[in-house]
């Protein structure tokens, strides 16, 4: 921590006479900027992890790249200057199978104050069912210190500064607005033919839609498995049964 150490006046002898005050006394702290400047997404919450799910990308989409800001206190300098990022031993995500930090090293460069590490996050078989976290922490070096351990983000809650989360998965849930009725019991492998078939965003039924809509995609759904039925190519869910919507539009 920088610290500010203030004037001692003496008794006795040195009464009356100040020592020279010293500023910015230790290093300047690095930290993820996450915490300290909230995000317009996040509605101006600070926020000490990042949630990715490839859930709603196509099945062509292979990996995502992460992009975690760095920022450093203090002032500028015409040098420079490395600081130290590791994955804490507690992810669940591995190196090289989950993820790949992109960057070769980590350094604020001269006449900067921030950085960029670039996560690389992998698409796995595994993430269709279980959740990898990835928990990215700073740690003091030569250049700079882990002071500003947190910040105070709404009342009582706290995020870290220096430890930031990444949690990633390919599971895909009931979208909000799926009706049962209309679309039938849902399934990863239903909502990827709707969203070919219909050209609608694999996310749409997360989205407000009116019950008249959803209605329109059980009886169209319900009226190309018939029609490619007759054609002699029965389309069937991962567990071998048929696919058919909802009872409604039968």
């Amino acid at each position: 921590m920088k610290k500010l150490l203030f004037i001692s006046i003496l008794a006795g002898v040195l009464a009356g006479c100040e020592k020279d005050i010293k500023t910015f006394d230790g290093k300047p702290d690095v930290y993820f900027q996450y915490a300290s400047q909230p995000r317009q997404s996040f509605n101006t919450i600070l926020v000490d992890s990042t949630i990715v799910s490839f859930a709603y990308a196509s099945a062509a989409y292979k990996d995502s790249v992460l992009v975690v800001p760095i920022k450093v206190s203090g002032l500028v300098m015409d040098y420079d200057r490395p600081y130290l990022i590791k994955a804490n031993d507690s992810s669940t995500a591995k190196a090289g199978v989950h993820y790949e930090i992109i960057n070769s090293d980590f350094t604020i460069g001269a006449g900067k104050i921030s950085d960029t590490v670039y996560l690389k996050l992998k698409r796995i078989p595994e993430m269709l069912t279980q959740s990898f976290n990835i928990y990215l922490e700073l740690h003091p070096n030569e250049n700079f210190g882990v002071g500003l351990e947190k910040k105070l983000a709404s009342a009582n809650k706290y995020v870290s500064t220096i430890r930031h989360r990444v949690m990633v998965d390919d599971i895909l849930k009931k979208p909000m607005y799926w009706i049962d009725g209309y679309l039938g019991v849902f399934s990863r492998k239903k909502l990827y033919l709707m969203s070919e078939q219909l050209d609608i965003p694999i996310d749409k039924l997360n989205t407000t839609v009116s019950v008249a809509e959803v209605n329109y995609y059980g009886k169209f759904m319900q009226r190309y498995l018939n029609e490619q039925k007759t054609l002699g190519n029965i389309i069937k869910e991962d567990d071998g049964t048929d696919m058919i919507m909802g009872s409604a539009v039968q």
